[in-house]
């Protein structure tokens, strides 16, 4: 296909690069006019290979601008990358193009003495090909990206951020098990390794091993006392299955480790407080709620779910729906929190303005009960009673909880009554080990919280 053929264009000549350099064949540094096509967006990531090449080689004067021009913006820099920048600067007299890089990656970051070195052209043959399948995970060609990371691994066999990128891949294809086998070549040396075991449990669960999923989670607290990924997942997997007293009891002590809140620690308090909510404890629940927006004041996953719950619970009433329409501005295209703004205008008797969010909230998430629920509610307001019955049989047949069954089928039956008014609850935050950053070159994500 194209695609691939400008793959190759791009990275082929990076891996031959450094099979020319295994034989001594390079007699002068690499640079992008090798490439027979334009490198295009690509560019940071090309100068990146080629700094490594040209290091290794010893063409420290070339390698110095290409590390220079891998970095586009430095506030938004792959630490990887950054990583790498740093280990060159230090080996090779600290050139003073770099100086302002590394200074601000270590003023922002703590010294990193796994950052794995290219030994040998196995390494960095690769390290390209594990840049390959971070590019195709983040566009969404999973399957491309489970190849490369393949091939890396194959490659260089001990190489843990390809093996956990891996994991993850098989993991979005619903490959569970592959997933985990993945995850488990992790070496229990490797700083990767509590988190690979994290995404097994997860994967447990997926397979239908909540009880395994659950002992292993409890072996990895017992083994990182001061942490708290492993007890948050157990959270969240006791959240997933409604089991909201334990999963509650789990982020309590998970909170209880955290000696200051930051605003990473925002999902723990709002998962806690998704569940306080879920048992009818408002109070508790919006306290957690609040101190988690006031932990991450723009997080649109907070704002719609506690904007929403205070409009069910009769709080706040514009206050809320600020909040809902400034999560819509933040993610536009999330299906749920476009669901919630549909909804708060239903609510509020605008049935007209109410549709139109709720057919995109359809079209976004098609096979979700409740929100087919919701636009079968709005059409029979609007009059629109096929429609309505319609979308209410539809929703039924994406196997929604038994409480909303009955509702359903009472309305199919009867209608809405003149008042009907059925809440919904937005979604909590979802698993945390499964939350992948989009791959780059650090493709593993960086924290197993939510």
């Amino acid at each position: 296909s194209a695609r691939d053929q400008g793959n190759q264009q791009l990275w082929v000549p990076l891996i031959l690069g450094w099979v020319n350099l295994s034989q001594g064949q390079l007699t002068k540094p690499l640079t992008k006019d090798m490439f027979s096509a334009d490198v295009g967006r690509a560019a940071p990531l090309v100068n990146y290979h080629l700094a490594l090449i040209n290091a290794k080689a010893g063409f420290t004067e070339e390698a110095t601008r290409n590390f220079k021009a891998s970095i586009e913006d430095l506030d938004n820099a792959p630490p990887r990358i950054l990583q790498k920048i740093a280990q060159f600067y230090h080996a090779n007299n600290e050139p003073k193009e770099l100086a302002e890089i590394v200074k601000k990656y270590e003023d922002e970051n703590e010294p990193d003495d796994e950052v794995p070195e290219i030994k040998t052209a196995q390494d960095g043959i690769a390290e390209v090909l594990y840049t390959m399948g971070g590019i195709m995970f983040g566009a969404g060609v999973v399957n491309d990206a489970a190849i490369y990371m393949q091939l890396a691994t194959y490659i260089k066999p001990d190489f843990a951020e390809a093996q956990v990128a891996l994991g993850d891949a098989y993991a979005e294809l619903q490959q569970y098990q592959r997933s985990s086998e993945a995850y488990d070549r992790v070496n229990p040396d490797s700083s990767l390794y509590t988190k690979s075991q994290l995404h097994i449990a997860v994967n447990d669960d997926h397979l239908g091993n909540l009880k395994q999923a659950l002992a292993l989670l409890d072996k990895l607290d017992e083994e990182n006392p001061d942490d708290t990924d492993a007890i948050v997942t157990k959270g969240d997997l006791y959240r997933i299955h409604s089991r909201y007293a334990e999963a509650i009891q789990a982020y309590t002590h998970a909170l209880s480790r955290i000696t200051k809140l930051e605003s990473d620690d925002w999902p723990i308090l709002f998962a806690r407080g998704s569940c306080l909510e879920r048992l009818g404890k408002w109070q508790q629940a919006e306290k957690d709620l609040q101190a988690a927006l006031e932990l991450k004041p723009d997080q649109p996953d907070i704002l719609n779910y506690l904007g929403f719950a205070q409009l069910e619970h009769n709080e706040n009433i514009e206050g809320a729906r600020e909040m809902i329409a400034r999560a819509v501005e933040a993610r536009p295209d999330d299906p749920q929190i476009t669901d919630s703004m549909g909804w708060v205008l239903y609510m509020q008797g605008d049935y007209d303005n109410a549709r139109t969010y709720l057919e995109k909230a359809v079209e976004l998430l098609p096979s979700d009960p409740e929100v087919n629920d919701h636009l079968g509610d709005v059409y029979w307001r609007l009059g629109r009673k096929t429609e309505a019955r319609f979308q209410w049989n539809r929703a039924l047949t994406y196997n929604p909880e038994p409480k909303l069954v009955a509702a359903i089928n009472k309305k199919i039956k009867d209608g809405l009554p003149p008042t009907s008014v059925i809440y919904h609850k937005p979604a909590a935050p979802a698993v945390a080990a499964t939350q992948t950053e989009t791959a780059t070159p650090d493709s593993a994500p960086e924290s197993a919280t939510p």
